[in-house]
């Protein structure tokens, strides 16, 4: 079989994004093994949403080296949320980290963006999914705060086939460019991402809406992480 040809991209590493760009580089190494080229439909670990990302990033914190400090991860920790000013409720934390000596609270969400020509539209869709996840690790309950609080976005791009000037290095030029876009002036998000060069190796399923059936490619993801130094922020924390 023709070894697959991949293309990754990360955004400007800083101080504090170093340690989470070790997990994220082994992420991405989890991302292209889920990949099946044989299945019908070419079957991937990161199109199937929210949950199985997660998984992959807390199964990345394990496979960390002794070079980078080894890592730890606990995914779906019960905890408890407060709710303005009722009692606390019973609910459930994404995942802990643990990353060398950098212990982490990660909120996860999950965007899919269908165009590539305007990528300000994953950086608005993004941001307000991030300020979704840090208004919930606001609402943790202090005993379940591990480490410092981090959002985390996946960006699964579904791209309709059916789009005439669709060529394979579309989704390269886009994801490069929200990358960069995310990663401007804030050395506390930290991108980074893996897409096939040939979307005619890209996974795909059909949707129908009400007049079309519709087939979307799926060339690749990319990992969001935003982190915070203190637990207590304000409500206006996107």
């Amino acid at each position: 079989m023709r070894r697959l040809a991949w293309q990754t991209g990360r955004g400007p590493r800083t101080r504090g994004t170093t340690a989470l760009y070790r997990v994220m580089k082994k992420f991405l190494s989890c991302v292209k093994q889920s990949h099946d080229p044989k299945h019908p439909r070419k079957d991937c670990g990161w199109w199937y949403g929210e949950r199985s990302l997660t998984g992959l990033f807390a199964a990345a914190a394990w496979l960390l080296s002794k070079r980078d400090g080894y890592g730890w991860s606990l995914e779906e920790f019960t905890s408890e949320r407060t709710r303005g000013k009722r009692q606390a409720a019973r609910g459930r934390g994404d995942l802990w980290l643990l990353i060398g000596k950098n212990k982490v609270t990660i909120e996860a969400k999950v965007t899919w963006p269908e165009q590539l020509d305007d990528v300000s539209k994953w950086v608005g869709r993004v941001n307000t999914k991030l300020k979704k996840a840090f208004g919930q690790l606001r609402n943790l309950d202090t005993d379940y705060h591990y480490g410092r609080p981090a959002a985390v976005c996946y960006v699964v791009p579904a791209i309709p086939r059916r789009k005439r000037t669709l060529r394979d290095q579309n989704p390269s030029k886009s994801m490069r460019r929200f990358i960069q876009a995310m990663t401007k002036d804030d050395p506390r998000t930290a991108v980074a991402a893996c897409w096939l060069k040939d979307l005619r190796q890209a996974p795909y399923d059909w949707w129908k809406d009400r007049r079309h059936r519709i087939c979307y490619l799926y060339p690749g993801v990319a990992a969001v992480v935003r982190y915070k130094n203190r637990w207590r922020f304000s409500k206006n924390h996107g």
